[in-house]
Protein backbone atom coordinates (compact mmCIF):
# COMPACT_ATOMS: atom_id res chain seq x y z
CA UNK A 1 0.00 0.00 0.00
CA UNK A 2 1.00 3.65 -0.84
CA UNK A 3 2.28 5.71 2.49
CA UNK A 4 -0.42 8.21 1.45
CA UNK A 5 -3.31 5.86 1.32
CA UNK A 6 -1.84 4.45 4.94
CA UNK A 7 -1.93 7.73 5.74
CA UNK A 8 -5.81 8.61 5.38
CA UNK A 9 -6.69 5.31 6.36
CA UNK A 10 -5.24 5.24 9.61
CA UNK A 11 -6.28 9.29 9.91
CA UNK A 12 -9.69 7.73 9.63
CA UNK A 13 -9.30 4.93 12.16
CA UNK A 14 -8.56 7.53 14.73
CA UNK A 15 -11.34 9.32 14.25
CA UNK A 16 -13.70 6.00 14.56
CA UNK A 17 -12.06 5.60 17.57
CA UNK A 18 -13.10 9.08 18.73
CA UNK A 19 -16.57 8.95 17.27
CA UNK A 20 -17.54 5.75 16.13
CA UNK A 21 -20.55 6.93 13.94
CA UNK A 22 -17.62 7.84 12.00
CA UNK A 23 -17.89 4.07 10.97
CA UNK A 24 -21.07 3.27 9.35
CA UNK A 25 -21.18 0.14 9.17
CA UNK A 26 -20.40 -0.18 12.42
CA UNK A 27 -22.93 2.54 13.82
CA UNK A 28 -26.07 0.34 11.01
CA UNK A 29 -24.84 -2.73 12.42
CA UNK A 30 -24.88 -2.04 15.99
CA UNK A 31 -27.81 0.62 15.87
CA UNK A 32 -30.41 -2.01 17.58
CA UNK A 33 -28.05 -3.87 19.74
CA UNK A 34 -26.71 -0.03 21.12
CA UNK A 35 -30.37 0.92 22.01
CA UNK A 36 -31.48 -2.67 23.61
CA UNK A 37 -28.39 -2.58 26.24
CA UNK A 38 -28.73 1.27 26.68
CA UNK A 39 -25.28 2.11 25.50
CA UNK A 40 -25.81 5.46 24.82
CA UNK A 41 -26.36 6.29 27.82
CA UNK A 42 -28.17 9.84 28.51
CA UNK A 43 -26.04 11.42 31.12
CA UNK A 44 -23.20 10.46 30.03
CA UNK A 45 -20.58 13.70 28.57
CA UNK A 46 -21.17 12.78 24.61
CA UNK A 47 -17.36 12.74 23.89
CA UNK A 48 -17.23 10.05 25.82
CA UNK A 49 -20.65 8.22 24.56
CA UNK A 50 -19.65 8.36 21.00
CA UNK A 51 -15.87 6.51 22.04
CA UNK A 52 -15.38 3.51 20.22
CA UNK A 53 -13.94 2.00 23.79
CA UNK A 54 -17.56 2.74 25.14
CA UNK A 55 -18.98 0.94 22.83
CA UNK A 56 -17.33 -1.84 22.83
CA UNK A 57 -17.02 -2.05 26.49
CA UNK A 58 -20.94 -1.90 26.76
CA UNK A 59 -21.72 -4.16 24.04
CA UNK A 60 -18.94 -6.65 25.15
CA UNK A 61 -20.53 -6.32 29.26
CA UNK A 62 -23.72 -7.90 27.24
CA UNK A 63 -22.05 -10.59 25.57
CA UNK A 64 -20.04 -11.71 28.92
CA UNK A 65 -23.84 -11.44 30.53
CA UNK A 66 -24.98 -13.82 27.70
CA UNK A 67 -27.17 -11.93 26.13
CA UNK A 68 -27.67 -11.92 22.44
CA UNK A 69 -25.59 -9.57 20.52
CA UNK A 70 -26.41 -9.78 16.49
CA UNK A 71 -23.88 -11.26 14.33
CA UNK A 72 -23.12 -8.37 12.39
CA UNK A 73 -22.73 -6.59 15.09
CA UNK A 74 -20.73 -8.76 16.94
CA UNK A 75 -18.24 -9.23 13.63
CA UNK A 76 -17.88 -5.24 13.11
CA UNK A 77 -16.54 -5.33 16.74
CA UNK A 78 -14.33 -8.01 15.95
CA UNK A 79 -12.53 -6.13 13.31
CA UNK A 80 -12.48 -2.77 15.22
CA UNK A 81 -11.11 -4.79 18.47
CA UNK A 82 -8.49 -6.60 16.09
CA UNK A 83 -7.77 -2.81 15.02
CA UNK A 84 -6.83 -1.26 18.29
CA UNK A 85 -5.13 -4.26 19.15
CA UNK A 86 -2.54 -3.89 15.32
CA UNK A 87 -1.92 -0.43 15.80
CA UNK A 88 -1.62 1.57 19.83
CA UNK A 89 -1.33 4.54 18.06
CA UNK A 90 -5.13 4.66 17.99
CA UNK A 91 -5.65 4.47 21.28
CA UNK A 92 -4.71 8.35 22.75
CA UNK A 93 -4.35 6.86 26.41
CA UNK A 94 -1.91 4.66 25.20
CA UNK A 95 -0.39 7.44 23.09
CA UNK A 96 -0.56 9.73 26.02
CA UNK A 97 0.65 7.58 29.18
CA UNK A 98 2.81 5.61 27.41
CA UNK A 99 5.31 7.83 25.74
CA UNK A 100 8.57 7.37 27.30
CA UNK A 101 8.16 4.10 27.50
CA UNK A 102 7.84 3.51 23.64
CA UNK A 103 10.30 5.57 23.21
CA UNK A 104 13.17 4.22 25.21
CA UNK A 105 11.68 0.32 24.81
CA UNK A 106 9.86 0.18 21.69
CA UNK A 107 10.94 2.68 19.22
CA UNK A 108 10.24 1.61 15.56
CA UNK A 109 7.70 -1.28 16.50
CA UNK A 110 4.70 -0.19 15.30
CA UNK A 111 2.32 -2.41 13.17
CA UNK A 112 0.73 -6.03 13.80
CA UNK A 113 0.56 -5.76 17.38
CA UNK A 114 4.41 -5.23 18.01
CA UNK A 115 4.32 -1.61 20.04
CA UNK A 116 1.66 -3.18 22.41
CA UNK A 117 3.57 -6.58 22.98
CA UNK A 118 6.73 -4.75 23.53
CA UNK A 119 4.91 -2.49 26.08
CA UNK A 120 3.45 -6.24 28.07
CA UNK A 121 7.24 -7.10 27.86
CA UNK A 122 8.63 -4.15 29.78
CA UNK A 123 5.49 -4.64 32.54
CA UNK A 124 6.68 -8.33 32.72
CA UNK A 125 9.92 -6.61 34.38
CA UNK A 126 12.18 -7.95 30.95
CA UNK A 127 12.89 -5.15 29.81
CA UNK A 128 12.66 -2.76 32.59
CA UNK A 129 9.21 -1.19 34.27
CA UNK A 130 6.15 0.33 32.74
CA UNK A 131 5.18 3.67 34.41
CA UNK A 132 1.63 3.70 36.87
CA UNK A 133 -0.24 5.49 34.38
CA UNK A 134 0.79 3.50 31.36
CA UNK A 135 0.38 -0.32 33.20
CA UNK A 136 -3.12 1.07 33.34
CA UNK A 137 -3.49 1.84 30.13
CA UNK A 138 -2.43 -1.04 28.87
CA UNK A 139 -4.91 -2.83 30.92
CA UNK A 140 -7.59 -1.10 30.18
CA UNK A 141 -7.18 -1.05 26.63
CA UNK A 142 -6.73 -5.00 26.76
CA UNK A 143 -10.09 -5.19 28.10
CA UNK A 144 -11.56 -2.88 25.48
CA UNK A 145 -10.29 -5.54 23.06
CA UNK A 146 -10.49 -8.21 25.15
CA UNK A 147 -8.09 -11.25 23.18
CA UNK A 148 -9.13 -13.40 25.66
CA UNK A 149 -12.34 -13.56 24.01
CA UNK A 150 -10.43 -14.71 20.81
CA UNK A 151 -7.15 -15.16 20.07
CA UNK A 152 -7.13 -13.83 16.76
CA UNK A 153 -7.61 -10.60 17.90
CA UNK A 154 -4.01 -10.56 18.54
CA UNK A 155 -2.49 -10.60 15.58
CA UNK A 156 1.20 -10.97 16.89
CA UNK A 157 0.67 -13.98 19.17
CA UNK A 158 -1.81 -15.37 16.33
CA UNK A 159 0.92 -15.32 13.74
CA UNK A 160 3.44 -16.51 16.80
CA UNK A 161 1.08 -19.02 17.84
CA UNK A 162 -0.14 -20.21 14.37
CA UNK A 163 1.86 -23.78 14.44
CA UNK A 164 1.22 -24.51 18.18
CA UNK A 165 -2.75 -24.11 17.61
CA UNK A 166 -2.51 -26.21 14.31
CA UNK A 167 -0.50 -29.20 15.85
CA UNK A 168 -1.46 -29.21 20.12
CA UNK A 169 -5.16 -27.12 19.83
CA UNK A 170 -6.45 -28.26 16.26
CA UNK A 171 -9.12 -30.26 17.87
CA UNK A 172 -10.73 -26.86 19.33
CA UNK A 173 -12.91 -24.97 17.30
CA UNK A 174 -10.87 -21.74 15.63
CA UNK A 175 -11.75 -18.82 17.86
CA UNK A 176 -12.63 -20.57 20.93
CA UNK A 177 -11.72 -18.84 23.87
CA UNK A 178 -10.35 -22.57 25.00
CA UNK A 179 -7.37 -21.91 22.77
CA UNK A 180 -5.35 -20.10 25.00
CA UNK A 181 -6.02 -22.46 27.78
CA UNK A 182 -4.68 -25.28 25.03
CA UNK A 183 -1.65 -22.41 25.00
CA UNK A 184 -1.04 -22.87 28.67
CA UNK A 185 -1.38 -26.15 29.18
CA UNK A 186 1.42 -26.75 26.17
CA UNK A 187 3.68 -23.57 27.53
CA UNK A 188 7.25 -25.61 28.33
CA UNK A 189 6.19 -29.04 26.32
CA UNK A 190 7.90 -30.39 23.61
CA UNK A 191 4.80 -28.56 21.02
CA UNK A 192 5.63 -24.74 22.27
CA UNK A 193 7.93 -22.25 20.00
CA UNK A 194 10.27 -19.62 21.88
CA UNK A 195 7.73 -16.76 20.21
CA UNK A 196 4.48 -18.15 21.03
CA UNK A 197 5.78 -18.47 24.26
CA UNK A 198 7.09 -14.84 24.65
CA UNK A 199 3.60 -13.50 23.41
CA UNK A 200 1.44 -15.74 25.32
CA UNK A 201 3.28 -14.67 28.79
CA UNK A 202 3.25 -11.32 27.93
CA UNK A 203 -0.64 -11.83 26.81
CA UNK A 204 -1.08 -13.54 30.45
CA UNK A 205 0.69 -11.27 32.56
CA UNK A 206 -2.41 -9.05 32.06
CA UNK A 207 -5.28 -11.51 31.56
CA UNK A 208 -4.19 -12.78 34.91
CA UNK A 209 -4.12 -9.26 36.81
CA UNK A 210 -8.06 -9.14 36.02
CA UNK A 211 -10.15 -12.01 36.26
CA UNK A 212 -12.61 -10.71 33.80
CA UNK A 213 -10.83 -11.19 30.79
CA UNK A 214 -10.58 -15.18 31.29
CA UNK A 215 -14.29 -15.71 29.08
CA UNK A 216 -14.50 -18.95 30.64
CA UNK A 217 -13.53 -18.19 34.25
CA UNK A 218 -16.16 -15.02 34.09
CA UNK A 219 -19.01 -17.06 32.91
CA UNK A 220 -18.72 -19.70 35.28
CA UNK A 221 -17.65 -17.67 38.18
CA UNK A 222 -19.35 -14.70 37.65
CA UNK A 223 -22.37 -15.47 40.37
CA UNK A 224 -20.13 -16.86 43.15
CA UNK A 225 -18.00 -13.76 42.58
CA UNK A 226 -20.96 -11.53 43.12
CA UNK A 227 -22.09 -13.57 46.11
CA UNK A 228 -18.76 -14.34 48.16
CA UNK A 229 -16.18 -11.18 46.46
CA UNK A 230 -18.37 -8.51 46.25
CA UNK A 231 -17.51 -7.82 42.55
CA UNK A 232 -19.01 -5.34 39.77
CA UNK A 233 -20.24 -5.18 36.22
CA UNK A 234 -17.63 -6.64 33.66
CA UNK A 235 -16.86 -3.64 32.18
CA UNK A 236 -17.15 -1.43 35.87
CA UNK A 237 -13.54 -0.81 36.95
CA UNK A 238 -12.09 -0.59 40.84
CA UNK A 239 -9.29 1.20 40.90
CA UNK A 240 -9.12 0.58 44.63
CA UNK A 241 -8.92 -3.15 44.34
CA UNK A 242 -5.23 -4.49 43.99
CA UNK A 243 -4.92 -6.52 40.90
CA UNK A 244 -5.81 -10.03 41.06
CA UNK A 245 -8.02 -9.09 44.34
CA UNK A 246 -11.34 -11.42 43.19
CA UNK A 247 -9.52 -14.31 41.89
CA UNK A 248 -7.45 -14.51 45.16
CA UNK A 249 -11.25 -14.51 47.04
CA UNK A 250 -12.60 -16.83 44.93
CA UNK A 251 -9.38 -19.71 45.37
CA UNK A 252 -9.95 -18.98 49.31
CA UNK A 253 -13.48 -20.26 48.74
CA UNK A 254 -12.38 -23.35 46.74
CA UNK A 255 -10.72 -24.41 49.08
CA UNK A 256 -12.84 -24.42 52.17
CA UNK A 257 -14.37 -27.44 53.77
CA UNK A 258 -18.40 -27.81 54.70
CA UNK A 259 -17.32 -26.46 58.29
CA UNK A 260 -15.86 -23.47 57.00
CA UNK A 261 -18.75 -22.36 55.64
CA UNK A 262 -19.86 -20.82 51.67
CA UNK A 263 -18.17 -22.45 49.22
CA UNK A 264 -17.81 -22.06 45.25
CA UNK A 265 -19.99 -23.96 43.08
CA UNK A 266 -18.64 -26.64 41.05
CA UNK A 267 -18.15 -25.46 37.98
CA UNK A 268 -16.34 -22.05 39.36
CA UNK A 269 -13.89 -24.88 41.61
CA UNK A 270 -13.22 -26.79 38.50
CA UNK A 271 -12.62 -23.27 36.22
CA UNK A 272 -10.18 -21.22 39.49
CA UNK A 273 -8.36 -25.11 39.27
CA UNK A 274 -7.52 -24.84 36.12
CA UNK A 275 -6.01 -21.24 36.31
CA UNK A 276 -4.27 -22.34 39.27
CA UNK A 277 -2.65 -25.29 37.29
CA UNK A 278 -1.68 -22.44 34.66
CA UNK A 279 0.03 -20.29 36.80
CA UNK A 280 2.01 -22.19 38.80
CA UNK A 281 3.91 -22.53 35.57
CA UNK A 282 5.29 -18.65 36.43
CA UNK A 283 5.13 -16.62 39.18
CA UNK A 284 4.78 -13.73 37.69
CA UNK A 285 1.19 -15.08 36.68
CA UNK A 286 -0.27 -14.98 40.23
CA UNK A 287 -0.29 -10.79 41.05
CA UNK A 288 0.06 -11.58 44.90
CA UNK A 289 2.72 -14.00 44.89
CA UNK A 290 4.74 -11.65 42.59
CA UNK A 291 3.70 -8.36 44.63
CA UNK A 292 4.51 -10.48 48.47
CA UNK A 293 7.41 -11.69 47.42
CA UNK A 294 9.85 -9.62 44.83
CA UNK A 295 12.36 -8.85 47.42
CA UNK A 296 12.72 -12.71 48.49
CA UNK A 297 12.76 -13.74 45.00
CA UNK A 298 15.38 -10.86 43.95
CA UNK A 299 17.84 -11.96 47.08
CA UNK A 300 17.24 -15.92 47.13
CA UNK A 301 15.94 -16.43 44.07
CA UNK A 302 17.80 -14.84 41.50
CA UNK A 303 19.15 -17.17 39.20
CA UNK A 304 16.48 -19.38 38.99
CA UNK A 305 14.50 -18.42 36.29
CA UNK A 306 13.08 -21.96 34.60
CA UNK A 307 9.29 -22.74 34.89
CA UNK A 308 8.61 -23.78 38.50
CA UNK A 309 12.28 -23.08 39.73
CA UNK A 310 11.35 -19.64 41.26
CA UNK A 311 8.56 -21.23 44.02
CA UNK A 312 10.26 -24.31 44.55
CA UNK A 313 13.31 -22.04 45.32
CA UNK A 314 11.04 -19.92 47.74
CA UNK A 315 9.61 -23.00 49.07
CA UNK A 316 13.19 -24.09 49.95
CA UNK A 317 13.65 -20.61 51.66
CA UNK A 318 10.70 -20.65 53.63
CA UNK A 319 12.38 -20.06 56.91
CA UNK A 320 13.83 -17.02 55.43
CA UNK A 321 10.98 -15.01 53.81
CA UNK A 322 9.52 -11.97 55.06
CA UNK A 323 6.16 -12.75 56.39
CA UNK A 324 3.88 -11.91 54.21
CA UNK A 325 5.86 -13.99 51.54
CA UNK A 326 6.06 -16.94 53.42
CA UNK A 327 2.52 -17.12 54.07
CA UNK A 328 1.58 -17.08 50.49
CA UNK A 329 4.00 -19.30 49.96
CA UNK A 330 2.54 -21.80 52.38
CA UNK A 331 -0.80 -21.29 50.92
CA UNK A 332 0.59 -22.12 47.84
CA UNK A 333 2.24 -25.38 49.52
CA UNK A 334 -0.40 -26.32 51.11
CA UNK A 335 -2.88 -26.32 47.83
CA UNK A 336 0.10 -28.38 45.96
CA UNK A 337 -0.54 -31.31 48.66
CA UNK A 338 -4.74 -31.34 47.80
CA UNK A 339 -3.87 -31.18 44.13
CA UNK A 340 -0.66 -32.51 42.92
CA UNK A 341 -1.30 -30.36 39.21
CA UNK A 342 0.04 -26.99 40.98
CA UNK A 343 3.01 -28.58 41.12
CA UNK A 344 4.87 -27.66 38.21
CA UNK A 345 8.05 -29.27 38.14
CA UNK A 346 6.34 -32.97 39.17
CA UNK A 347 3.96 -32.42 36.90
CA UNK A 348 6.70 -31.93 33.76
CA UNK A 349 9.00 -34.33 35.19
CA UNK A 350 6.17 -37.16 35.10
CA UNK A 351 4.27 -35.97 31.71
CA UNK A 352 5.95 -38.62 29.57
CA UNK A 353 4.62 -41.21 32.26
CA UNK A 354 1.56 -39.80 32.52
CA UNK A 355 0.99 -39.83 29.00
CA UNK A 356 1.99 -43.01 28.70
CA UNK A 357 -0.07 -45.20 31.27
CA UNK A 358 -3.06 -42.48 32.90
CA UNK A 359 -6.22 -42.17 31.25
CA UNK A 360 -7.12 -38.85 30.61
CA UNK A 361 -9.44 -38.35 33.43
CA UNK A 362 -6.80 -39.34 35.84
CA UNK A 363 -3.90 -37.84 37.60
CA UNK A 364 -1.01 -40.27 37.83
CA UNK A 365 1.66 -39.55 40.53
CA UNK A 366 5.11 -41.60 40.28
CA UNK A 367 7.25 -42.25 43.15
CA UNK A 368 9.24 -44.81 41.20
CA UNK A 369 10.30 -48.67 42.41
CA UNK A 370 9.70 -48.13 46.45
CA UNK A 371 6.63 -45.55 46.41
CA UNK A 372 3.49 -46.74 44.99
CA UNK A 373 1.35 -44.65 42.40
CA UNK A 374 -2.05 -42.67 43.77
CA UNK A 375 -5.16 -42.38 40.82
CA UNK A 376 -7.13 -39.28 41.89
CA UNK A 377 -10.66 -39.33 40.50
CA UNK A 378 -12.80 -36.58 40.23
CA UNK A 379 -15.25 -38.22 42.80
CA UNK A 380 -12.17 -38.01 45.31
CA UNK A 381 -11.60 -41.58 45.85
CA UNK A 382 -7.83 -42.77 45.84
CA UNK A 383 -6.77 -46.07 44.22
CA UNK A 384 -3.41 -47.52 44.79
CA UNK A 385 -1.02 -49.66 42.77
CA UNK A 386 2.10 -51.04 43.06
CA UNK A 387 4.00 -49.91 39.86
CA UNK A 388 3.47 -47.44 37.07
CA UNK A 389 2.58 -50.60 35.02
Amino acid sequence: MSEKCRDALTTRQKLIAQDYKVSYSLAKACKVDLRKYRCNVENLPRAREARLSYLLLCLESAVHRGRTVSGECQGEMLDYRRMLMEDFSLSPEIVLNCRGEIEHHCSGLHRKGRTLHCLMRVGRGEKGNLGAVCQQALQTLIQETDPGADYRIDRALNEACESVIQTACKHIRNGDPMILSCLMEHLYTEKMVEDCEHRLLELQYFISRDWKLDPILYRKCQGDAARLCHTHGWNDTNEVMPPGAIFSCLYRHAYRTEEQGRRLSRDCKAEVQRILHQRALDVKLDPSLQERCMKDLGKWCSEKTESGQELECLQDHMEDLIISCREIVGNLTELESEDIQIEALLMRACEPIIQTYCHVSFVCICFFLTFPIAFRVPSGFLFVRSSCT
